[in-house]
C-alpha cells in the first residue's frame, strides 16, 4: 500500500535492480574531490553561458564527483527514461550513448554506468512492498550495498509530522521523506530511494525560471499545494493511517506531462529533462537502525472515547503520536475526574508502534506537575532530552580524593612549569563558578611576548575507564539552563580542586605562544603546568579597562587582586591582549572565517524563586572577543599537535559545508527579498552580510532586515561534530568551514566537554606524560558520536529553557507589544521576526478578527497580503502586508510554559502604541 501510492503505474517501481559493477573512482577518490574550497555565486552561474553537456555542473553537481555509494534508482535506456516520463509531448531527443560530446550528467540520481534493468535479474529477493513492516536486516544491508538504501538521521518539522529529511550520504542535497514510518525525530533510519522519476519538484522555484523566460508553468491536476508555502494542518488519526498523512509533493514524472514549453526550454538550456537544482531525492522508511529518540515524552492524558482500558496521552511535541496508557496506571480517580488532571503534566514511554496503526503503546512513567510552574517544565525538559539529572552514584563519588583540603602532590611540581609567580587571570561571566581557563601575557623582548593559556588539567583527576571516567563519557557535557546547571563532573571537581579559583594554586594544561603585538606566533609550546591565578575579572571588569583605559579604577570597583600585582598590571595586560585580539580576529575573518550572530536573552532571577524579574538582550563585547580568539588559537593549536602524534586517532571537530541547494535556496529566497548574497564560500557569505550591517544602530528597518538576513543564513548550516580522524579518509573533509581551518578540536573547557577530556589524554600521550589512550578508532569514534548527540540535546534543552523563562516574565507582565519585520507572506499566514527579541513567528490570518477573507498577489518577486480589518463605525479598514513591513505585534502568554501567542495587532490599535523596550525593572 504504502509504496504503490509513490509510483505513476507499477512498472515504474523496481525494488533493487542488479547493478553492473562500475569500474568509476574508489569512494575515497570520490570523497577527495566533492569539497570544493570555493563555488560559483548563483548570480556567477547565471553569467555564465550554458553549454551541452554542462547544465550539472553549473548546477555544483558533476557525475564523476558524486557518492556512488548513495546511487539512487535510474533506468538505464533512453526509450525506458522517456516512458517513466510519462510526457509523450516532451521533447526528449535520445542522444546515443558512445557520443561523450553529449553527454549529461544527472547529479545524484545518475552517477554509475547505465543499468538495463529488463535484461537482468535482481540482486536480491524483493521484501514486502505492501506493507508497512520493516525489511529484515538482510534486505537492508543488501540495499545498502545495491546503493538503493542510505542510512541517516531522520529530521521531522515540528509544525507538520508529514515532512521529513534525511540528509544524503554526498553531504549536497536532503533526501525528502513524505513519510516516515514509525520513526522518531533524531533516529537513524534506513530509507529506500526512489526512482528519479519521481523526485520532488521545487516547482516555487520553477516559476521564477519561467517568469524570466516569458514561460508558464502548470501543476499537476492531482496536487493542489496552496499558494505561498502554506500547507494544510495535519490531521491526527485515530486508528489507521490513510494516504492524507503523507504529505502530497509535485513529482518528476507528473510534473514532466503537463510541462512540455518549459521542458523544451529547460533541454535547450542545460541539456536535460529538469536540472538536479530544481529536483529533491525521494525516499521512504524502511528500518530503524537506531533508536536515537528517548521516546520519553510528556503531556495531558485524556479519557478514550468508549474505551475505558486505556487513556490517551497527549504530548505537547506535535511530532509524537499520541499514546495508549493502560488505565491501571493513570491516577486513581483519573475516570471519574478527568477534569482534575486535565492541567497536569505527565511524562510517559513508548513502549510499541504497530505497523498500520496511528497510535503509540506506552507507560506512564510519572506525574511531573504543573506546567505553568518552571521546575515541573524544566524536569520535562530533562526527561525528553535523555538528560542525567540525578545526582552522582557513590560508586563515582568514591572516585574523588578525599583529602580535605586537597593539596598538589610535591612530584607535581617537579614534572611541572611554574606560573605560580605570574600575573595570571581569568575573565568569565559574573556568576560563573567553574573557572576553566585564564591567560598571562609578558614581555620578553622587543615587540615580542609570552602569551598562556592555561586550562584546568581535569585529566589529572579522571583515570581513563574508572566509574567517575564512565559517568563523564555517559553525561559528555554540562546542561546550562537559565535557573540551574547540570555538571557533567562533580561540583568537588568543576567548583573546587579543577576550577581555576584566585589565589589558590591550580594544575593546568598551558600552551605557551611568542607573539608580537599584532598577534602573530613565532613559537608555541605545549605542556603540563601549576598556576596560580592573581584575580577573578568579569567581562564587564575587562570590557571597562578597554572602553576606559585612561580611568583610574579604585580598589572596591574591582574584585581582589593577589601576588603582588595591582590594578594597572592587569589593566595594561587586558589592554594587550586586547589590541592582540582585535588583529588576530580581523586576519580570521580576512581568511574566510563566518559568524552568524543570534540573539540572546539573558534573565534577572529572584535569588529565592529563581522565576525571572526581567530579561535583557545579551550584548557580545570586546571583552568576550578578546577571550575568544585566544580559545580558538588554543584549540587549533591542539588540533595541529594531537593530529601529527596520532593521525588515525586524534578527536577533532569538523563542520562540513552547507548543502549546495541549501544555498541555492538561500540565495532564491534572498533574492525575492532584494537582497544580495554570494553563497560561493563562508567568506562571501560573512562579506555579504557586512554590507548590511546598519550604519544607525537604532535603525529599526536595518537591524530588522539584518535579523532576516541572519535567520536565512543560518538555515543551511549544518551542525559542527567530534570524530575520530581515523573514521574519514579524506583529510579535506577535517575543515570547519564557519571558522575557514583544516583542523579544529575542543580543548578548552575540559570541566564541562568530555571531548575536551579526550584531547587532554592525547595531549598528554604526545608528549610523552602518559601512554596513548587505550580505546580503539572504532571506540574513539562512537564516543565522538554519542557526544555529539548529547552537546545536540544540551543546546535544545538550553533552548527551550530561554524560551520557559521568556513565558515566565511574560506571565508576570500580561503581555507586552513589540514591533517586528516582515520576512515571509504566505496565502493565509505571515512569517515575522520580532526585532528586539530575535523570535521568529508565523500568525495565521485565521486568528486574527477580519472582515472577509485575506487576498494574496504573488506578483514578481513580491508577494502581498491585504487584510480587511472592521473598524467601529461598521466600515472596513485594509492593510497591505510585504516583505520587510514593520508590523505591531502583541506578545501574550498562557498558562503552559512552552507556550506564548504572537497577535498582529489592528493598524488603529498599533498606530496608538509603541514599541516596548526588554524589561529591566526588578519589581516586573
Amino acid at each position: 500500500m504504502i509504496l504503490k501510492e509513490f509510483t505513476m503505474e507499477p512498472e515504474n517501481y523496481l525494488a533493487f535492480p542488479h547493478l553492473v559493477k562500475d569500474d568509476a573512482k574508489s569512494q575515497d577518490q570520490i570523497q577527495s574531490t566533492t569539497s570544493p574550497s570555493k563555488r560559483k555565486s548563483r548570480s556567477a552561474r547565471k553569467k555564465a553561458k550554458p553549454t551541452v553537456g554542462a547544465g550539472d555542473q553549473q548546477n555544483g553537481v558533476v557525475e564523476q564527483h558524486g557518492d556512488s555509494s548513495a546511487q539512487a534508482l535510474r533506468v538505464g535506456s533512453d526509450t525506458e527514461k522517456s516512458k517513466l516520463a510519462g510526457s509523450p509531448g516532451s521533447k526528449v531527443t535520445p542522444k546515443p550513448h558512445g557520443d561523450t560530446s553529449q553527454h549529461r550528467a544527472r547529479g545524484i540520481w545518475q552517477q554509475t554506468k547505465s543499468v538495463m534493468v529488463n535484461h537482468l535479474e535482481p540482486a536480491v529477493e524483493e521484501p514486502d512492498r505492501d506493507s508497512f513492516r520493516y525489511w529484515s536486516q538482510k534486505h537492508v544491508e543488501e540495499g545498502v550495498a545495491a546503493g538503493t538504501v542510505v542510512q541517516g538521521p531522520i529530521r521531522i518539522n515540528p509544525k507538520d509530522y508529514r515532512q521529513c529529511f534525511v540528509p544524503h550520504p554526498s553531504g549536497r542535497i536532503d533526501i525528502y521523506v513524505p513519510w516516515r514510518n514509525r520513526a522518531m525525530n533524531g533516529d537513524i533510519v534506513s530509507v529506500y530511494l526512489m526512482s528519479r522519476n519521481l523526485s520532488k519538484v521545487d516547482v516555487n522555484s520553477l516559476e521564477q525560471y519561467a517568469k524570466l523566460n516569458n514561460l508558464t508553468v502548470n501543476r499537476p491536476s492531482s496536487h493542489n499545494p496552496q499558494r505561498g508555502g502554506t500547507a494544510s494542518s495535519p490531521k491526527s488519526a485515530d486508528t489507521s493511517f490513510t494516504v492524507q498523512d503523507r504529505l502530497e509533493y509535485t513529482r518528476l514524472g507528473e510534473f514532466v506531462a503537463v510541462n512540455p514549453e518549459l521542458i523544451s526550454s529547460l533541454e535547450e538550456e542545460f541539456s536535460v529533462d529538469i536540472p538536479d537544482k530544481y529536483l529533491q531525492p525521494v525516499g521512504t522508511v524502511v528500518s530503524i537502525a537506531e533508536e536515537k529518540n528517548t521516546r520519553i515524552v510528556s503531556g495531558n492524558l485524556q479519557p478514550r472515547t468508549n474505551n475505558n482500558q486505556f487513556a490517551l496521552l497527549v504530548p505537547r511535541d506535535s511530532r509524537v503520536p499520541r499514546i495508549d496508557i493502560p488505565i491501571s496506571q493513570c491516577p486513581k480517580d483519573f475516570l471519574k475526574r478527568p477534569q482534575d488532571f486535565s492541567k497536569v503534566l505527565f511524562a510517559a514511554q513508548i513502549t510499541q508502534w504497530r505497523e498500520n496503526v496511528a497510535r503509540a503503546n506506552g507507560n506512564l512513567l510519572r506525574v511531573i506537575g504543573s506546567p505553568s510552574e518552571i521546575e515541573p517544565v524544566t524536569e520535562a525538559i530533562f526527561m525528553e532530552h535523555g538528560i542525567d539529572y540525578d545526582s552522582f552514584s557513590p560508586e563515582v563519588e568514591g572516585c574523588l580524593p578525599t583529602q580535605s583540603p586537597w593539596v598538589i602532590p610535591a612530584e607535581e611540581y617537579r614534572t611541572r612549569r611554574d606560573f605560580t609567580k605570574e600575573c595570571v587571570f581569568t575573565i568569565d561571566p559574573a556568576t560563573a563558578r567553574d573557572l576553566d581557563d585564564a591567560l598571562s601575557v609578558k614581555a620578553i623582548g622587543e615587540d615580542t611576548y609570552e602569551v598562556g593559556v592555561h586550562i584546568a588539567d581535569v585529566s589529572y583527576f579522571i583515570q581513563e575507564g574508572s566509574a567517575l571516567d564512565r559517568a563523564a563519557a555517559s553525561r559528555a557535557t554540562s546542561v546550562y539552563m537559565v535557573q540551574k546547571v547540570v555538571p557533567m563532573l562533580p561540583r568537588l571537581l568543576c567548583e573546587q580542586l579543577c576550577s581555576l579559583n584566585p589565589d589558590v594554586e591550580r594544575l593546568a594544561f598551558s600552551v605557551v605562544w611568542h607573539i608580537d603585538s599584532e598577534g602573530n606566533v613565532t613559537n608555541e609550546w605545549f605542556g603540563r603546568t601549576i598556576i596560580k591565578s592573581c584575580a577573578k575579572l568579569s567581562y564587564q571588569h575587562a570590557q571597562g579597562f578597554i572602553e576606559n583605559p585612561e580611568r583610574v579604577w579604585k580598589e572596591d570597583e574591582l574584585p581582589p587582586i593577589s601576588e603582588g600585582f595591582s590594578i594597572d598590571d592587569i589593566k595594561e595586560k587586558v589592554l594587550l591582549l586586547d589590541k592582540m585580539a582585535k588583529c588576530m580576529r580581523k586576519r580570521r575573518f580576512d581568511g574566510g572565517a563566518l559568524r552568524l550572530q543570534q540573539i540572546k536573552l539573558s534573565y534577572i532571577l529572584n535569588p529565592d524563586t529563581f522565576y525571572p524579574t526581567g530579561y535583557y538582550v545579551y550584548q557580545i563585547k570586546d571583552s568576550n572577543k578578546l577571550v575568544e580568539e585566544f580559545m580558538l588559537l588554543a584549540n587549533m593549536a591542539v588540533a595541529r599537535k594531537i593530529y601529527r602524534a596520532f593521525p588515525d586517532s586524534a578527536v577533532l571537530r569538523r563542520h562540513p559545508e552547507p548543502q549546495d541547494k541549501m544555498l541555492s535556496d538561500l540565495e532564491l529566497a534572498c533574492e525575492g527579498m532584494g537582497l544580495h548574497i554570494d553563497t560561493s564560500s563562508s567568506q562571501s557569505i560573512q562579506e555579504s552580510i557586512m554590507q548590511y550591517m546598519p550604519a544607525d544602530t537604532d535603525s529599526v528597518e536595518s537591524n530588522g532586515k539584518l535579523q532576516i538576513l541572519m535567520q536565512l543564513c543560518t538555515k543551511p548550516m549544518q551542525k559542527a561534530l567530534y570524530f575520530c580522524t581515523g573514521s574519514l579518509k579524506d583529510e579535506a573533509l577535517f575543515r570547519h568551514y564557519a571558522l575557514s581551518v583544516p583542523f579544529y578540536t575542543h580543548f578548552t573547557s575540559p570541566i564541562r566537554r568530555y571531548p575536551d577530556v579526550m584531547v587532554h589524554r592525547l595531549l598528554a600521550a604526545s608528549l610523552g606524560y602518559v601512554e596513548p589512550p587505550r580505546a580503539d578508532n572504532k571506540q574513539i569514534e562512537a564516543q565522538a558520536r554519542h557526544c555529539n548527540d548529547k552537546k545536540d540535546n544540551a543546546k535544545k534543552a538550553g533552548d527551550l529553557s530561554v524560551e520557559v523563562f521568556f513565558v515566565a516574565a511574560l506571565k508576570a507582565r500580561g503581555s507586552i507589544t513589540e514591533r517586528a519585520m516582515v520576512m515571509g507572506v504566505l496565502s493565509q499566514a505571515i512569517d515575522i521576526v520580532c526585532i528586539e527579541l530575535g523570535f521568529k513567528k508565523r500568525i495565521y490570518t485565521n486568528s486574527l478578527k477580519l472582515k472577509g477573507m485575506p487576498v494574496f498577489k504573488h506578483e514578481g518577486t513580491n508577494p502581498t497580503l491585504t487584510l480587511a480589518w472592521p473598524t467601529d463605525d461598521g466600515q472596513v479598514t485594509h492593510q497591505t502586508i510585504k516583505l520587510f513591513d514593520i508590523v505591531t505585534c502583541q506578545l501574550r502568554a498562557e498558562d503552559d510554559l512552552f507556550k506564548f501567542q504572537v497577535v498582529l495587532m489592528h493598524p488603529s490599535e498599533a498606530a496608538c502604541l509603541s514599541s516596548s523596550t526588554p524589561c529591566m525593572d526588578p519589581s516586573l
